[in-house]
């Protein structure tokens, strides 16, 4: 996925996806793509000087990375994502 969208196929994978498990432990909403986007729709954004942060959001990432974990995923091979630092705070005190 990485590699068309951002570099026009330019990068190859070691494995083809077809070939790569899903981990288990997590409902895929894509079984072809191991990337999800999990929509929130309680909680609130909390400011925190220039950055924002969401409480709701990482109960929801602890969820769903333990999930993971208990599959069987080692937490070293769970990836977060997120463009706020006061966010990245929260996630790693969770």
């Amino acid at each position: 996925f990485p590699a068309d969208l951002f570099y026009a196929g330019a990068i190859k994978d070691g494995i083809s996806a077809a070939d790569r498990k899903l981990p288990a432990g997590f409902r895929w909403p894509n079984p072809m793509i191991p990337v999800a986007f999990i929509p929130v729709r309680h909680g609130f954004e909390a400011s925190e000087g220039a950055s924002k942060s969401n409480a709701a959001e990482v109960e929801e990432v602890v969820k769903v990375a333990s999930a993971l974990m208990e599959g069987g995923l080692p937490a070293e091979e769970i990836g977060v994502v997120s463009p706020y630092a006061a966010q990245v705070r929260a996630l790693r005190r969770a």
